[in-house]
């Protein structure tokens, strides 16, 4: 039975060398006309013939990867326009989607087999932390923001204003507003630039990506230090005092 296939992805990938040798190798094994193109920042795409090439663009960041398509065929053919295999790989920063498989002419115990093989590819591509980016999660923290704002507000400020209700709703109202900008727009950025929703760990993007990693190594250390040495100095202080 000859079947059709088309799957998608939208978890966070960083695809190092590693990764993309995976992928390639296995593509060049089982299909042939295997055609390399990528697409970067700056709106330009190149059509290459192998792997390597791939491998040795210099991927500067005002140029950068920022999707790759593998595509090949069963048999030799002159011309192909769809062909029985493609697989295409974004940076999730700038697509709705990670990967995107494709397959026609297919029989179904191939189906299966090539979609299993992608399966453990994005598994071992993706980011540990994939689900950081996904909005119910800045929904949680507008959520918990506004709980702390809120309980705050009630906790310190005194009876007879709190017994003006319109100005009370309204109050909270633009608190709610302010908690949604900040959880939305500037924590999601922030953590868009510490933990980038995908990209291609090639050339220079790889000592971007190293670098990137240890200064979030520095602020994990800064922000433990900083608790270790509030909890120390309050023991201190009670000791003190006691």
């Amino acid at each position: 039975m000859i079947g059709e296939l088309t799957k998608s992805y939208d978890r966070s990938l960083i695809i190092n060398e590693e990764h993309f040798n995976y992928i390639a190798s296995f593509i060049e094994d089982s299909f042939v006309d295997v055609e390399y193109k990528i697409y970067t920042l700056d709106g330009a795409n190149y059509s290459l013939s192998d792997k390597e090439e791939v491998l040795s663009y210099s991927n500067p960041e005002s140029r950068r990867i920022i999707k790759i398509v593998i595509s090949g065929n069963k048999e030799h053919r002159e011309r192909s326009f769809y062909k029985d295999f493609s697989v295409s790989l974004f940076d999730l920063s700038k697509f709705d989607k990670s990967c995107i498989l494709t397959l026609n002419n297919m029989e179904e115990k191939d189906i299966v087999f090539y979609s299993q093989r992608i399966d453990e590819f994005v598994k071992n591509a993706q980011e540990p932390l994939w689900w950081i980016h996904k909005t119910p999660v800045y929904i949680v923290i507008w959520i918990l923001l506004y709980a702390i704002a809120a309980f705050s507000y009630f906790t310190l400020t005194d009876k007879t204003q709190l017994a003006d209700k319109t100005y009370n709703m309204l109050f909270l109202n633009g608190i709610s507003a302010i908690c949604a900008v900040v959880s939305v727009f500037i924590v999601r950025w922030v953590v868009g630039k510490l933990y980038p929703e995908g990209g291609f760990a090639i050339g220079e993007q790889v000592k971007y990506l190293n670098r990137l990693g240890k200064v979030r190594n520095l602020i994990l250390i800064t922000v433990l230090g900083t608790i270790v040495l509030g909890i120390i100095s309050g023991v201190i202080t009670h000791l003190i005092v006691s």
